[in-house]
């Protein structure tokens, strides 16, 4: 189906036609809906400040993401759409109102889609204060402040929006991608990392047996190491997408080493492409801005795996939307998987679908796919304790609220399996009920 959408008076016009475009390419255009500009086709919409023009729809235009690069204070209202709930980003607060009605949608949809989906909301947080990481809030993103982060607000705009010009309803079961992050090939290097495990679990509070035994298990014989979950951890269905992001390089305190002619890591890498992982870079702490570590870490995993890389996920989802995607795409990096939380679970992009991210440095749709990372297993564990909601039950509502017409990509570390942990019991749980 053909529309055509008129509109006037837009200045950053590249970053309407980029939603515009999402739109076309979004897995719940199932119709295949394209969109051409002033010009008519067999439905039009008209986008503009008011309706005065005679097209079957109206969008309001709200003038402020795709007009200027100004800094806008933005809130969220509710909408409502036959059974769903929907979230506009508007520079007003209004009443809940209806999100269409008789031609009208109730917000600029494609503002709010582009706020979403770019980070523009990013660009104004870093230069505000950031946490101890160098990193911006989380709690000062929008979706986190209005506690509405659990909800793909994208996607559910893209399929009222499609199911309102095509008059038939969409249902997509939620796809999945399954991650792993290695940060870690190995639990006990030494019997100083043993004594030092040892003390922090005193500090904690922890049971100190568990350890002592599973130490002792691991001296007599190395496999043993409760890191070394790959075999429970690496997936056999073909049906599912799976990567694999390892970690070499970096000097950080928060960077990890580990040597890649340990038995460990070359048994990892050679069950990951034996069970159809897509094998990938997971870049050092301080790289986010220095194509030169990126490349280096890359071409030594490439050398040591005998395999080109393209795809990869920064460590501690260390990301700077503004300099980080142009820092990947030189070192050679097509698809990325670092915009999500570090300290809950939910859509930090509004999707759960890959897409391809927004250069604002060139103001045009950016070469770099990103797949979006909804649910990780340190976030789950920190979100738990935080709301004091236990770690099955967090999981499941949200599994549940998200059955349909989206994606949702997990990481889980095989580090956090860690079974003298009571939360490395539960984590391993979480993910053999999920994938077995």
């Amino acid at each position: 189906m053909k529309v055509g959408i008129f509109y006037t008076d837009v200045n950053l016009e590249s970053r309407l036609r980029y939603v515009l475009d999402f739109i076309e390419h979004h897995p719940l255009n199932l119709k295949k809906t394209s969109f051409s500009v002033n010009q008519e086709e067999e439905i039009n919409i008209s986008y503009e400040k008011n309706n005065n023009a005679n097209r079957d729809f109206f969008i309001p235009k709200q003038e402020k993401l795709f007009s200027s690069k100004e800094r806008f204070s933005f809130s969220n209202n509710l909408y409502k759409q036959s059974d769903k709930l929907l979230h506009s980003v508007e520079s007003v607060i209004k009443e809940s109102d209806q999100f269409f009605n008789a031609g009208y949608f109730g917000f600029d949809i494609l503002e709010s889609i582009f706020f979403h989906l770019s980070r523009v909301e990013e660009l104004d947080l870093k230069r505000d204060q950031l946490n101890d990481r160098g990193q911006i809030k989380e709690s000062d993103i929008l979706v986190v402040k209005n506690k509405i982060e659990k909800i793909p607000h994208v996607d559910i705009i893209v399929e009222s929006f499609l199911e309102t010009l095509t008059e038939q309803p969409i249902q997509k079961t939620t796809g999945v991608t399954v991650t792993h992050d290695i940060d870690f090939i190995e639990k006990y290097k030494s019997p100083l990392s043993f004594l030092n495990i040892t003390a922090k679990s005193i500090l904690k509070t922890q049971k100190i047996k568990p350890i002592v035994d599973q130490y002792l298990k691991t001296r007599r014989d190395k496999t043993n190491d409760p890191y070394n979950t790959f075999l429970e951890l690496l997936r056999k269905e073909k049906s599912v997408s799976k990567k694999i992001y390892f970690l070499v390089g970096g000097k950080h305190k928060f960077d990890n080493t580990y040597s890649l002619s340990h038995p460990t890591f070359l048994e990892a890498i050679k069950l990951s492409i034996k069970r159809g992982y897509d094998i990938g870079i997971h870049p050092s702490y301080d790289s986010w801005k220095s194509e030169e570590l990126v490349i280096a870490e890359k071409k030594k995993l490439e050398t040591a795996i005998g395999k080109e890389i393209s795809i990869s996920r920064q460590h501690y989802l260390h990301f700077d939307i503004e300099e980080t995607p142009s820092v990947l795409l030189k070192a050679g990096i097509r698809e990325d998987s670092s915009i999500g939380f570090t300290e809950r679970i939910g859509f930090r992009c509004g999707t759960g679908f890959p897409y391809f991210l927004y250069d604002f440095k060139k103001e045009q749709k950016s070469a770099l796919l990103e797949l979006p990372l909804v649910y990780m297993d340190s976030a789950a564990i920190n979100e738990s304790k935080e709301t004091t909601t236990p770690l099955e039950e967090m999981t499941k509502g949200f599994l549940l609220t998200n059955t349909h017409n989206t994606h949702l990509c997990f990481n889980f570390h095989n580090s956090r399996m860690d079974e003298s942990l009571a939360e490395g019991r539960l984590i391993k749980k979480i993910y053999t009920d999920l994938f077995s």
